[in-house]
């Protein structure tokens, strides 16, 4: 007898490869299998706006994206002693305007021209809590640790999110008629919110999903909220924090995703470029030795050899860590 129910998703009839172009846009969960996407050297955009959570944050980082929007001085605050933008995350923030503002022009131009090539949008979304500012009248995607008066917060129905979405994902489809939406629930607890609330909110987001799903063509569930709900139902697989999903929480769910979402036929090169990666890993004790530069020189060759069989992969990633290994 099984002493677990696992949850096994639904698989995509037309799966990601390496010539696909993936942007994802959401939670902190997004950067969790996104930095999978861009370990196995997949064309993948993650977060243009940074860490998001609520689903009219992520369709504004959308709009943005489709509009090209460049913003200028009018659109930033300014809070203890940085530029930022309600509408990004605080990476993004500088004590200097002008940099604060080519940060933020200059990743929005770069995933404008990514979003207009985009196979898969895959969106998280972490909780139907919104912050609102009251001044400027629109729900922003960070609060930057402004005064709490100066929003109001409520939570948004799930019908509000369908009508939202269905315009939304109609709009991109006239940029990209072949794109496909793959929708995901973090599996991050909000435990600020309340438990209750946090159930309420969860709840509304996967309503939200399921409706779009079923009224929208080309539009996907994955379920990653139940994989942690339900399959990994252990608090061995939280951090220590008790909210957060385990380094191996994590790997389980990829590999979920990967089984659901991935092509098979490219597990194979998954697996070569993994082995480069963990090669990479590897700390010399003596970088400057003649046996180091061997193996330096070892996993470049194998890193061209990839490249000249599959060459429409971007293997940049292992580049960079190969430099970071051996700088000039």
């Amino acid at each position: 007898k099984t002493f677990r129910t696992e949850v096994i998703p639904k698989e995509l009839p037309k799966k990601i490869n390496y010539s696909s172009e993936v942007m994802m846009a959401g939670s902190c969960f997004t950067e969790n299998i996104g930095s999978k996407l861009k370990k196995y050297c997949f064309n993948s955009d993650i977060n243009p706006s940074g860490i998001i959570y609520n689903p009219l944050s992520v369709r504004t980082t959308l709009k943005f994206l489709m509009e090209d929007r460049k913003l200028d001085e009018s659109d930033l605050i300014y809070t203890n002693g940085r530029w930022a933008s309600l509408m990004h995350h605080g990476d993004f923030s500088h004590r200097d305007m002008e940099i604060c503002l080519e940060k933020i022009n200059t990743r929005t131009a770069l995933s404008s021209g990514h979003l207009k090539k985009t196979d898969f949008l895959i969106i998280t979304w972490g909780t139907s809590y919104v912050f609102e500012h009251i001044e400027k009248q629109a729900v922003v995607s960070n609060c930057h640790r402004l005064p709490g008066n100066a929003f109001r917060r409520y939570r948004i129905g799930s019908e509000e999110v369908v009508d939202l979405y269905t315009d939304l994902f109609g709009e991109l489809r006239k940029i990209r008629p072949s794109m496909k939406f793959i929708i995901t629930v973090s599996p991050v607890r909000h435990w600020k919110d309340g438990a209750s609330e946090n159930q309420a909110s969860k709840a509304g987001l996967i309503l939200a999903a399921s409706r779009l799903v079923e009224s929208i063509d080309g539009v996907y569930y994955f379920p990653s909220y139940e994989i942690m709900m339900d399959d990994l139902r252990d608090y061995r697989f939280y951090e220590r924090d008790m909210l957060h999903p385990s380094a191996e929480a994590v790997d389980y769910i990829w590999e979920k995703f990967r089984d659901a979402c991935i092509d098979r036929r490219e597990y194979q090169w998954i697996e070569k470029i993994g082995k480069i990666d963990r090669s990479l890993s590897h700390r010399s004790r003596e970088p400057e030795s003649e046996g180091h530069g061997e193996f330096i020189k070892k996993i470049e060759n194998r890193i061209d050899e990839l490249s000249a069989v599959r060459p429409e992969i971007d293997l940049s990633y292992l580049r960079d860590r190969l430099n970071e290994k051996n700088p000039e």
